[in-house]
């Protein structure tokens, strides 16, 4: 049997769509501040351009990033865990996975091959069950161990 668990809708419907926004007025902007600058020959300007521009890259380099967050995660019972996001689907056993670590609203779960950054599901803690169930040896860092050692 397969169980699935999903990510909240709430940050593919509000603040993914909001960021690419955002991001994709400043990559437009950056540019054509350069190229206003250069016509009108102000150094100042063009400077400010400049780090404008590589802001923008900034923010887009982290909206890329939030795409390869997970939206679903699948696992069965025979220890795959296929985590789907709207660029990769991971395919990762559960004898794998080394850890699991909360840091500032996301989970890093880290295994063999490295590691996949995540948000807490719906029904996290059947998740978190299934998970030590299928490899007993799984750290729980963090919160995540106080919540497993409180069941």
């Amino acid at each position: 049997m397969v169980r699935t668990y999903r990510t909240p809708k709430i940050f593919f419907f509000f603040y993914l769509p909001f960021g690419c926004a955002i991001c994709a007025a400043f990559i437009i902007s950056g540019p054509a501040m350069v190229v206003r600058a250069v016509a009108e020959h102000d150094l100042r300007v063009l400077l400010f351009s400049l780090a404008f521009s590589l802001f923008s890259v900034g923010g887009a380099v982290w909206v890329y990033g939030a795409l390869d967050i997970p939206y679903e995660i699948r696992v069965g019972d025979d220890g795959v865990c296929e985590f789907r996001s709207l660029l990769h689907r991971r395919q990762v056993r559960a004898q794998q996975i080394v850890s699991l670590r909360p840091e500032e609203e996301q989970i890093y779960v880290r295994h063999q091959r490295g590691r996949i950054r995540m948000y807490e599901t719906h029904e996290f803690a059947d998740f978190l069950d299934r998970l030590r169930a299928l490899n007993p040896a799984i750290r729980l860092e963090g919160d995540l161990g106080n919540q497993a050692s409180s069941r």
